[in-house]
């Protein structure tokens, strides 16, 4: 058979494919897969506090539009896209942790629903209804749900252009292959390591025929166009990477615990996919590049130039690890499959509890802060932070504590820093912090013993000479001390 007449790759064997029930409605395992998703996302979404990315969100899209937009000048232009959704679901949603984080739970539970249309399509009714299970319960489905960042966003249109491009190998209409370039477009505007993705396509269709890979690479050209000017713009702003570390082997164990909610339940998932690339077939090769190209690609980036690599990243990439684990559970026994697949949704237990509880978010416990001060307040007391550069304990008091307990920020202007467009502009005034009585300096939890080590000298000197450590409070990430005349 010549190359031109191969069947392309994206056509399952049927033997590998169990029998379908046609009694069932064809939509069940999706529309199940995105109801339980999102019930299972939406338990606890409110409960965590909104940890430094997310308090970000909150700072850009509660300004004003022109506001917003002065961000993107200096720093976060990548993020644009997202912001302006945000913006305007704020506007009609307001701004608590459970409206911030709503578009992720509803994006999360779409692509759980189309993840278990692709598994159906490939593998088999039963191999969706695994897909599934597996993708609501696995605990970096809540985590990425319950973020009111794009990572789950990007999830929903990187498992959607895939499972278009499915589609338009087989059925070639413009409308189709249309669908997918917008698909894929979104996923790159969203998050634009999403991309990485392309190279799983690549291998999808490599075996097709010659007007198959044209009519792909004229769509995933056009999403590229579309992208390129916001990684154009973001190539020169790279204040929000230039916190990432070097990589290193722990980055390794870094990539279970993202992926399974802990590194147990992220080697169970990954051993259940591994079984599944070992059935062989032609998607076997898309399946792993989707699910470790991505983040092998980041880590080669990073060791040979900039730091590019973080978990959070290829969030896009577990749906492939979902669908491969659920190949092998759906040919299986009945009874061995729902044994491994409780495996799968014990070992991520704790991890699912640990999400839901109120520092469940890298430490951040807003309602903790929030009763310290409603214990410990007194009209008059000020608020000092150790440094004018730490922008997110501020933003974590100023939403979390009302105002009417909250110490005043008397060295604020009121105005964002144009260069650090999170950080408020400080004034440097001895007699305005020495006019209060108690001064509360909030800092993270970590990092030096002395809680003024790290402070702007001007500060350390009114608290050290007029003021005495009076109490801690330790509030998850953040650490409260009060600071008493005398």
């Amino acid at each position: 058979m010549s190359q031109l007449e191969r069947p392309p790759l994206v056509v399952p064997d049927a033997t590998e494919r169990p029998p379908v029930r046609q009694s069932l409605p064809a939509l069940t395992a999706p529309v199940g897969a995105a109801l339980l998703t999102a019930i299972v996302a939406l338990i606890g979404a409110g409960t965590p506090g909104l940890w430094a990315d997310e308090l970000a969100t909150r700072s850009a899209v509660g300004r004003s539009w022109a506001e917003m937009f002065r961000i993107f000048e200096v720093q976060d232009v990548t993020m644009a896209p997202y912001y302006v959704l945000m913006h305007a679901w704020t506007t009609v949603a307001g701004t608590s942790e459970l409206a911030l984080r709503l578009p992720s739970v509803l994006a999360i539970a779409a692509a759980a629903g189309c993840t278990a249309m692709l598994a159906e399509r490939l593998f088999g009714q039963r191999a969706g209804v695994v897909a599934a299970l597996l993708f609501a319960f696995v605990p970096v489905t809540t985590r990425t749900a319950q973020e009111a960042r794009p990572y789950a966003i990007a999830v929903l249109f990187a498992v959607l252009a895939t499972y278009l491009l499915l589609r338009v190998t087989r059925e070639r209409s413009r409308a189709a292959w249309a669908g997918y370039a917008v698909a894929l477009a979104l996923a790159g505007c969203f998050h634009l390591m999403t991309l990485l993705i392309l190279i799983a396509h690549l291998l999808l269709v490599r075996r097709g025929d010659r007007a198959l890979r044209v009519r792909w690479a004229l769509s995933a050209g056009a999403a590229i166009a579309v992208t390129a000017p916001l990684a154009v713009a973001g190539a020169g702003q790279t204040a929000q990477v230039d916190w990432l570390a070097e990589i290193s082997v722990r980055d390794v164990g870094g990539f279970l615990d993202t992926l399974g909610g802990g590194v147990t339940a992220g080697a169970v998932l990954i051993g259940l996919a591994v079984w599944g690339w070992f059935r062989g077939g032609e998607w076997r090769g898309p399946l792993i590049a989707w699910a470790l190209a991505p983040a092998a690609v980041l880590m080669l980036v990073t060791v040979v130039g900039p730091n590019l690599w973080h978990p959070r990243y290829v969030l896009f990439s577990f749906p492939a690890f979902v669908i491969a684990a659920a190949r092998p559970l759906a040919s299986v026994r009945a009874v061995l499959g729902g044994v491994l697949v409780a495996v799968v949704l014990l070992a991520g237990l704790p991890a699912h509890l640990a999400a839901r509880s109120g520092g469940g978010h890298l430490g951040f416990d807003g309602d903790r802060m929030r009763q310290v001060f409603e214990r410990e307040y007194r009209s008059g007391d000020a608020v000092v932070f150790v440094d004018s550069d730490e922008w997110s304990p501020r933003e974590a008091l100023r939403y979390y504590v009302p105002e009417r307990i909250r110490p005043r920020d008397v060295l604020a202007t009121g105005s964002y820093d144009a260069r650090r467009p999170y950080q408020v502009v400080e004034r440097t005034d001895p007699a305005a912090l020495s006019a209060a009585g108690r001064i509360w300096v909030v800092r993270w939890q970590w990092g030096d013993a002395d809680p003024l080590k790290s402070m702007e000298p001007w500060k350390t000197q009114v608290l050290r000479g007029e003021y005495q450590e009076r109490g801690r409070w330790d509030t998850g990430a953040l650490r409260l001390i009060r600071y008493d005349r005398g």
